[in-house]
């Protein structure tokens, strides 16, 4: 299949289905995008893919969930945050998910306390492509300082942003899964808010050693999507490096992947460092897949 978004084609690839880490309900169809970084046309061309296959689901209660980090790297930082905030499908749940980008644009909106060690660590994590489609240029930060930019960024009708922040939430259960943007601690509860980083967390949750939970985590935040492990399944595949942003549909206990590229096959996605090969490891395009 071939996606057309913002004029530029899109090629949409489907792995095979396999055997998940958890089950879902019966008659319950899950479907989570993973980390946007600004790619707004590789959204939408997903986005378009994700919708046929969820009219083609068999029926019952469907859930569509955004994985988080919808801003900063990517050139559409804001308009993919603003497509997250207000996306509606009919006869789908829509879940949008708070990634720990969307910390910094949050503080940097409502903190008064925002200085330049908040600043400079959103920056060196991309930043800059979320200050410029605010109108903040790093001469800007220079020459006004952090806390003076962001004072006048605040002056902005920025209604469309808030509305967008406020709807993100931290967590979805569904089943047998918890969704969360980067993962939790595998070795203490859920409730441990002082132990658990929901946000920002990488190891141990990506080994998983010790893993305590009766439940497997979808989750964003690092690279090395798609991939399966026994108590996860990763969606981040780096979609401003590699070009290629992926979505998992989950079925009963079993998952498959759909990916939408510019490209004409998946080397960049095959080269991501540390992705483990899917038991399958076969692509099909879309429009051969049911």
């Amino acid at each position: 299949m071939t996606a057309r978004a913002a004029g530029q084609p899109f090629n949409i690839f489907v792995s095979d289905w396999e055997d998940a880490p958890a089950r879902l309900p019966a008659g319950v169809g899950a479907w989570a995008i993973g980390d946007v970084h600004g790619q707004l046309a590789h959204l939408d061309a997903l986005l378009e893919a994700v919708r046929k296959l969820i009219d083609a689901a068999p029926p019952g209660k469907r859930h569509l969930v955004l994985m988080g980090d919808y801003i900063d790297r990517g050139p559409d930082s804001i308009a993919a945050l603003e497509r997250a905030g207000t996306l509606e499908i009919p006869g789908v749940v829509v879940t949008a998910l708070r990634g720990n980008h969307e910390d910094y644009l949050d503080r940097f909106l409502h903190d008064e306390s925002v200085g330049e060690d908040l600043v400079g660590s959103w920056l060196a994590n991309g930043g800059d492509a979320t200050l410029a489609n605010l109108g903040v240029s790093e001469r800007d930060l220079r020459d006004r300082g952090a806390a003076a930019a962001a004072r006048a960024v605040r002056t902005q009708p920025l209604a469309g942003v808030r509305r967008a922040l406020a709807r993100l939430e931290i967590g979805l259960k569904l089943g047998g899964y918890l969704f969360v943007h980067a993962g939790v601690h595998p070795r203490y509860p859920l409730h441990d808010a002082l132990r658990q980083r929901l946000t920002t967390i990488r190891e141990p949750f990506l080994a998983g050693e010790g893993w305590i939970h009766d439940f497997a985590v979808v989750h964003g935040h690092s690279i090395i999507g798609p991939d399966i492990a026994p108590h996860r399944i990763a969606v981040d595949s780096g979609a401003f490096w590699t070009g290629v942003l992926t979505c998992v549909e989950l079925r009963d206990d079993q998952a498959r992947f759909i990916v939408a590229t510019r490209d004409d096959d998946l080397e960049r996605l095959r080269r991501i460092p540390g992705r483990r090969p899917l038991s399958a490891e076969r692509w099909r395009r879309l429009s051969a897949a049911t």
